[in-house]
């Protein structure tokens, strides 16, 4: 029986590591956690729905200076075998405002308005949109993520 269990479960694992999004086409994230201190940094993960990462393809982004950032793309994800682009320039727009709920917290909003394409080895990947949402929860100068999407192009 429990062979038959780890079975199951190399198998399942197997077929959502295939979900990664490192062959050509476009794909949606699935995972968005903003920097923990830092609310115009966002990690986003591209692969099987939920944390954690270990082997997505995954972006990390910044606009810290409110119009211009970068963002960079993993592959493989914390693994032996990952790869890394450079930091590739991005524009931005970045708001801040007092949040939804009406306490005193202070709400960021961050959108992508274009981005450059890079390269991760023989991989061109291309950040088509990305946006997240952050309160900034006042512990421990932290942020927690309210949301947020993105969308990249691999050939």
């Amino acid at each position: 029986m429990k062979k038959l269990i780890v079975v199951a479960v190399l198998l399942f694992g197997a077929i959502g590591l295939n979900v990664k999004a490192q062959s050509s086409g476009t794909y949606n994230s699935t995972y968005v956690k903003v920097n923990i201190g830092v609310a115009t940094r966002a990690m986003f993960g591209f692969g099987p729905v939920g944390n954690p990462i270990i082997g997505q393809t995954v972006v990390f982004m910044q606009c810290d200076n409110g119009s211009t950032g970068t963002y960079s793309v993993v592959t493989n994800y914390a693994t032996t075998s990952q790869q890394s682009s450079a930091l590739i320039p991005l524009t931005c727009s970045v708001t801040y405002s007092k949040d939804p709920d009406g306490d005193s917290n202070l709400y960021t909003a961050v959108v992508v308005k274009s981005a450059q394409s890079g390269q991760v080895g023989s991989q061109t990947f291309t950040l088509n949109s990305a946006s997240f949402q952050s309160e900034h929860v006042g512990m421990h100068n932290q942020n927690e993520t309210i949301g947020g999407a993105a969308q990249i192009t691999v050939q």
